[in-house]
C-alpha cells in the first residue's frame, strides 16, 4: 500500500470477489480464508472501461474493435 510517499506491504481483504479492506501486511485475519502469498508483486484491482476511443469505424488500419480490446486484456481491463 502506498502510504505518504512510501510503499509499504500490506494484506488486500477480499470478500464476495470485492475489496472490503487494504490492511498493514501481517494484520489481516486469515483464519478459514484461501491465502495467496503475492509478496514481492504489485497488487492491482480489475478494471472496467466502458468508455473507449476505437478508431471503427473509420481507422481500423490503426486501431479496430479486435485490436483494442485484445490490447485491453492483455493489460488485465
Amino acid at each position: 500500500m502506498v502510504v505518504g510517499e512510501r510503499l509499504l506491504p500490506a494484506d488486500v481483504v477480499v470478500a464476495g470477489e470485492r475489496i472490503v479492506e487494504v490492511v498493514e501486511h501481517g494484520a489481516a485475519d486469515s483464519t478459514g480464508c484461501v491465502v495467496i502469498d503475492a509478496g514481492g508483486l504489485l497488487v492491482l484491482p480489475g478494471a472496467i472501461d466502458p468508455h473507449v476511443h476505437f478508431d471503427e469505424p473509420g481507422r481500423v488500419e490503426w486501431e479496430g474493435f479486435d485490436c483494442g480490446s485484445a490490447a485491453a486484456a492483455s493489460g488485465g481491463v
